[in-house]
């Protein structure tokens, strides 16, 4: 399997389908006449794109030196992206940001399509590695 092929693969469907939440996201917001909060959902929405990248790297690492334990890493992973999500919100509301919960849906919204997208992404690669045994 050529993994920097996957890396690439999965970098761009990640961040196209992060791109277009935030877009949906704000043209939802500004159909009722509100204002986006840019910099804290772009800010949020890189640093998803980053984390989900590094776990992917790391994804590989774990299925080359300890495979049996890929499923726990994937649930790891899994935790790790919600803690971080929940985090972010909860620290954008003390700071007392405006519009929280437009921030809170945005981020939802992006953690529910990174979660689908990578779930999808992983069994995929799962039945290409188990058809190529």
């Amino acid at each position: 399997m050529n993994t920097s092929r996957q890396i690439v693969k999965f970098t761009w469907t990640q961040g196209l389908l992060l791109g277009a939440t935030g877009m949906l996201a704000i043209l939802i917001v500004q159909a009722f006449g509100k204002a986006f909060p840019f910099i804290p959902v772009i800010g949020c929405g890189v640093a998803l794109l980053v984390f989900n990248v590094f776990a992917f790297l790391l994804y590989f690492r774990v299925l080359q030196s300890m495979p049996k334990t890929v499923t726990m890493y994937l649930m790891l992973i899994k935790v790790i992206r919600m803690l971080l999500c929940v985090m972010f919100i909860a620290a954008y509301g003390m700071l007392g940001g405006p519009s929280l919960l437009t921030v809170a849906a945005t981020v939802l919204a992006f953690y529910l399509v990174a979660l689908v997208h990578e779930s999808i992404f992983y069994v995929r690669m799962e039945k290409k590695l188990k058809e190529s045994v």
